[in-house]
């Protein structure tokens, strides 16, 4: 019987026991991933580098701006290419003989509070890495590359910023946006 009234009591002193619990938005790493991506839903200019080794890609180049510059603008989110905005990048480099490396790059200003500076930095990025095979698989393989990657980008902006993204999307677009995983 004294067994069971120490486990009891002791029952009872665990749930008086002020816990912490760290919530989600609480957490460094969740709270670093939104400020990668929070940005008041500022629109943004898209540009692509074809780097070093990426030169058998030169003649897409136009056709990789016209897929990032097409998705901005359906999400309301494209700035002419003279304005100074956010920066929505694509790096395409040469990895090998017959492989390219794309790195999709949001690049923001950041404003330092101490010394009042304001510059623009990258602060998220994803790559993704293709064999070439021939001319035309060529082409599928980087346009679905980087449709992906701008999907995914956009998808995680528009969580990051939805609130403040309200006004500018389109009707419906935030609602789709939250629903997918």
């Amino acid at each position: 019987m004294r067994h069971r009234m120490n486990i009891f009591w002791l029952f009872i002193l665990l749930l008086l026991i002020p816990t912490t619990f760290a919530y989600p938005e609480d957490d460094p790493k969740l709270e670093y991933k939104r400020f990668q991506l929070l940005a008041s839903c500022m629109p943004m200019r898209a540009f692509v580098h074809i780097g070093k080794g990426a030169d058998v890609l030169k003649p897409m180049k136009e056709q990789m701006l016209a897929i990032m510059e097409k998705s901005l603008r359906a999400t309301n989110l494209y700035a002419d290419p003279g304005s100074p905005n956010h920066i929505l990048s694509l790096n395409v480099i040469g990895d090998g003989p017959d492989c390219v490396y794309m790195d999709l790059v949001y690049i923001k200003y950041l404003r330092d509070p101490e010394s009042g500076l304001t510059r623009l930095s990258p602060t998220w990025r994803q790559a993704f890495l293709s064999k070439l095979s021939g001319p035309q698989d060529n082409n599928d393989l980087i346009r679905i590359g980087i449709e992906a990657m701008v999907l995914r980008f956009l998808t995680q902006y528009i969580r990051v910023n939805g609130e403040t993204c309200r006004l500018k999307l389109p009707p419906g677009i935030l609602d789709r946006f939250k629903e997918e995983e």
